[in-house]
């Protein structure tokens, strides 16, 4: 039984080590990916902290709205730091659309967005007819009390409004 014992002792300190010296051996390509992860994190980050400066401008224009409404400030005084604040928050917005998007293709809603932005022209897919066929038969109700008609009714049985 030992020496079943050694050769798997011996396989387990040979695939150790084969995973610690592979980045040598592919030191290249462990840099590129590295480097694409680095750059992947910066992005995120600053991302995150423009998002960040942009919910803290919203709330400092929401606030000094509610000032504004309470006469805790002056006309004056609310025009001119609301004008820095919505400036900032322009700043801060142009920042984060100079920003490298990610991968539209990934989000429905974002591919469509960018290829409105390309001047594509974005069509939204119609339901099939058959679902809709089906979704107008099961779904029969009264306009005016929403009560559940059955499919040949011309008139609600409830209130007698015409179907």
């Amino acid at each position: 039984m030992e020496p079943i014992t050694a050769l798997l002792a011996l396989a387990a300190v040979l695939f150790v080590g084969a995973f610690i010296v592979q980045p040598f051996f592919n030191a290249e390509g462990g840099e590129r990916a590295g480097r694409e992860r680095r750059r992947a994190a910066s992005a995120l980050r600053q991302r995150a902290d423009l998002l960040a400066e942009r919910n803290r401008v919203y709330a400092a224009i929401r606030d000094l709205d509610f000032d504004y409404k309470t006469n805790k400030v002056s006309d004056e005084e609310y025009a001119e730091q609301r004008y820095r604040l919505v400036a900032e928050g322009v700043e801060i917005l142009q920042m984060l659309d100079a920003l490298p998007a990610d991968d539209p293709d990934a989000d429905p809603l974002e591919a469509m967005i960018a290829r409105y932005r390309r001047g594509e022209g974005v069509v939204l897919a119609p339901e099939p007819a058959p679902a809709r066929a089906a979704a107008a038969r099961a779904a029969r109700y009264c306009p005016r009390c929403g009560a559940a008609a059955q499919a040949g009714d011309r008139f609600c049985g409830s209130c007698g409004t015409r179907l």
